[in-house]
């Protein structure tokens, strides 16, 4: 999927993003959390997104998208937090 879609299908969802990584500005990208058998050597950007928080369980959705040189986005990943008691 394009970058510019993909962030604009963000912005619809009412969802919150931030650029947590981005190759030329001092930022690495950060490793997956997860195994993959995905060649991150091509990543250039990564996206960290909030969702929504889960008050019951102390935790908070959340995912992070990466996307290649040629701005596609071509991986996504949970990254699923817990906020505390």
């Amino acid at each position: 999927m394009a970058e510019v879609t993909f962030l604009s299908l963000l912005s619809q969802m009412h969802l919150d993003y931030a650029v947590c990584g981005k190759h030329g500005i001092g930022t690495g990208i950060p490793a997956q959390r997860h195994k993959s058998t995905v060649d991150f050597s091509r990543a250039a950007t990564c996206y960290h997104i909030a969702g929504g928080n889960n008050l019951k369980l102390h935790a908070r959705e959340a995912w992070r998208a990466y996307a290649d040189e040629n701005h596609e986005i071509f991986y996504i990943e949970s990254a699923y937090g817990y906020t505390g008691t």
